[in-house]
């Protein structure tokens, strides 16, 4: 039962992204692009057919680095003189920490999450809420590619290493507002 639950909201997850990315952030947004960050042979890709997109033009993108990956949804990012502990928004990745059997797959998405980010140059688009009970910022990231970005929350989650938190998680200013 666990698993059709995780599969419903992995399915609801990727095709509200991909409404939202293909009809919302349709738009252009003028940005600085790090080269070396748009390889296609990047291995933390080579499975994946993912969307090149670009946020849309009433984001408010920071440019960031990621020093740490700390979990599946979680990581440490450097935000010009300021590191800050950084949450996805709208995902749910397994616990590295916890004994439930169903956490069983923590250990491949931080290791996923690290092989796309660990060291690399990304972007950060706030949301409704800027900061979780433990103070970490509520961020989606976006990782340069080519002439757009990919969409690192959906990334982990159509890798199947995460679930999507659409009860929990809000709906994007970008979408509620068109």
């Amino acid at each position: 039962m666990r698993f059709v639950r995780i599969l419903a909201g992995v399915a609801l997850f990727a095709v509200a992204i991909s409404f939202v990315l293909i009809v919302v952030l349709g738009r252009s947004v003028d940005s600085d692009r790090d080269s070396s960050l748009t390889s296609t042979t990047d291995p933390a890709l080579a499975q994946l057919t993912p969307t090149v997109t670009q946020p849309g033009s009433d984001s408010v993108l920071v440019r960031g680095t990621v020093e740490h990956v700390s979990d599946g949804d979680t990581a440490r990012i450097r935000i010009g003189s300021t590191v800050e502990t950084v949450r996805l928004i709208g995902i749910d990745a397994p616990e590295i920490a916890s004994a439930d059997p169903a956490d069983c797959l923590a250990n491949d998405a931080t290791d996923y999450l690290t092989r796309l980010i660990d060291g690399k140059a990304v972007y950060l688009e706030p949301d409704v809420n800027d900061r979780d009970q433990y103070g970490r910022l509520l961020r989606y990231i976006w990782l340069p590619k080519g002439d757009g970005y990919l969409l690192v929350n959906q990334l982990i989650v159509g890798k199947g290493l995460a679930v999507a938190r659409i009860g929990a998680s809000r709906t994007r200013r970008n979408a509620s507002s068109s």
